[in-house]
């Protein structure tokens, strides 16, 4: 018998993986990946949490994937950098997300800042922060065969 996990976060994760499996499988791939606009994600805490990490790098990656971006976690050929500053706590997390350009001078493009809970909203969070970041940003979703979208780097 296999016991479920206790912990929000592992819960979360697990299903996340399951998610991310899945939607790896069922999405279209156009033959050249790097037309569509990159995002880079990083991350910075005072204390890091690998798993928080993961779980909120994939729920960042389908919400810009949706909106027709790709996202990797290195810089090569990335248009954009999202950093998510976050504070972990127990049950959730403050989390920042800056977009800037990686041309030029690093201009922050938009900043939204939002209480991340571990349970069931917690998609639903980061889709309209993804959402609001891109709109404050005023990056119009990729539309036509570009949107089929691409995440790097999940596994």
């Amino acid at each position: 018998m296999i016991a479920s996990p206790t912990n929000p976060l592992r819960r979360l994760s697990a299903c996340a993986v399951l998610f991310g499996t899945a939607l790896l499988f069922l999405l279209p791939r156009p033959a050249d990946a790097q037309e569509r606009p990159v995002v880079q994600v990083v991350f910075s805490s005072a204390q890091a949490d690998a798993m928080l990490e993961d779980v909120l790098y994939l729920a960042l990656g389908i919400e810009l994937a949706n909106a027709g971006y790709s996202t990797t976690r290195s810089s090569q050929a990335a248009l954009y950098v999202l950093k998510a500053q976050y504070d972990a706590h127990e049950g959730g997390a403050a989390i920042t997300l800056a977009l800037t350009e990686t041309r030029g001078i690093e201009t922050v493009l938009a900043s939204y800042d939002f209480i991340l809970a571990l349970d069931s909203s917690f998609d639903i969070m980061v889709a309209e922060a993804v959402q609001r970041t891109l709109a404050i940003a005023a990056l119009e979703p990729v539309s036509g065969e570009l949107s089929s979208p691409e995440i790097g780097g999940l596994f």
